[in-house]
């Protein structure tokens, strides 16, 4: 059974050690950079994901805030971008950039698939007060994915159209 972990600062500083025993048996790793930094060093994010997959950790989600994500596999590294939305409250965005990324990792989707999906859930997330009780995903996630299709976005995330197609159907 595929493990994955969302990691928060206070425990990671608290059971450094535990954390590190569990790092081969990951599939999926979800930090943030600070995280990272106090898990196993490194001074940037590139760093730190060589570090993590150089631990047994097969897909590294490394949360950027602002600059958006650091996604990590042993075929290659990708950073993306946020996606620009109206921003009501950020209560859920890394939860559902989890979410997004687990369900990424379970179909075997591309990096740039993957990253896509997450930052839409994300963003997705920010639109809403509170966590996204109210949030129809499913629905409003294609709409979001389909109105940014052919747009400079989507081919700064790299999924572009035909891949962002391929997503819209599995939902």
């Amino acid at each position: 059974i595929p493990i994955s972990l969302d990691m928060a600062l206070e425990p990671v500083l608290q059971h450094r050690e535990e954390f590190r025993r569990l790092l081969p048996d990951l599939a999926v790793c979800i930090l943030g950079q600070e995280e990272a930094e106090a898990l196993v060093g490194g001074n940037s994010p590139d760093a730190c994901a060589d570090l993590l997959l150089a631990a047994g950790v097969e897909l590294v989600g490394l949360k950027l805030g602002r600059q958006g994500a650091l996604l990590a596999t042993g075929k290659g590294k990708r950073q993306f971008p946020i996606f620009q939305v109206d921003t009501v409250d950020t209560t859920g965005a890394g939860d559902s950039f989890s979410s997004g990324l687990i369900y990424a990792y379970h179909h075997k989707l591309d990096l740039e698939t993957a990253g896509t999906l997450a930052s839409a859930l994300g963003a997705l997330a920010t639109t809403v007060y509170g966590g996204g009780l109210d949030l129809d995903w499913r629905p409003r996630l294609k709409a979001f994915l389909q109105e940014r299709i052919d747009t400079p976005a989507a081919v700064s995330f790299g999924a572009g159209p035909k891949a962002l197609m391929e997503l819209l159907e599995r939902l």
